[in-house]
């Protein structure tokens, strides 16, 4: 919207499964690629939804290129505002059953544009998970988890913003 915010729209899922034990997720982390726009621009609140529980960015920060937990909102995945790593402290309040699977959602509120300021028509929004995020995941088994232990990757679709008007592809 053009004044507005947009609320709730999820913009990738994933499933998580666990094999060989349970898994007690500890901390996640997202990165949010926009293209057109700084990602902060874009973003006003980001969760994740996992097995039905909500959880909200935490803070983190470091230098750009680095994920280390501390007293920021987010820290540039790329040394650019168009890549962000953001943190869901998950504390243990998931637990996936050993062969079971559940669905993770990435859930966005978008800023409104403020008449295409903040952003314009056609930036375009992406949410992934690949090694180097897991790399950083916090979880528990029957140990600690290492981050050779997490296997697989979630690459959303890239999602293309527009305000007003007709986009046709």
């Amino acid at each position: 919207d053009t004044d507005s915010d947009t609320n709730d729209v999820t913009i990738m899922t994933a499933d998580l499964e666990a094999e060989d034990n349970d898994i007690e997720l500890n901390t996640v982390i997202v990165k949010v690629e926009t293209t057109g726009a700084s990602t902060t621009d874009v973003i006003d609140e980001i969760r994740v939804v996992i097995d039905g529980e909500e959880f909200d960015a935490e803070a983190i920060s470091g230098a750009a290129g680095t994920i280390s937990t501390s007293d920021s909102r987010y820290v540039d995945a790329d040394s650019t505002d168009d890549a962000v790593w953001y943190v869901f402290d998950i504390d243990g309040d998931v637990v996936i059953d050993e062969d079971d699977e559940v669905e993770m959602e990435v859930v966005v509120d978008f800023n409104d544009t403020d008449d295409g300021i903040r952003y314009a028509n056609g930036t375009t929004i992406k949410a992934s998970i690949t090694s180097t995020e897991t790399d950083a995941w916090d979880a528990e088994g029957a140990d600690d988890l290492d981050d050779d232990q997490f296997s697989g990757s979630a690459v959303g679709d890239a999602h293309t913003l527009v305000a007003e008007g007709i986009v046709v592809p």
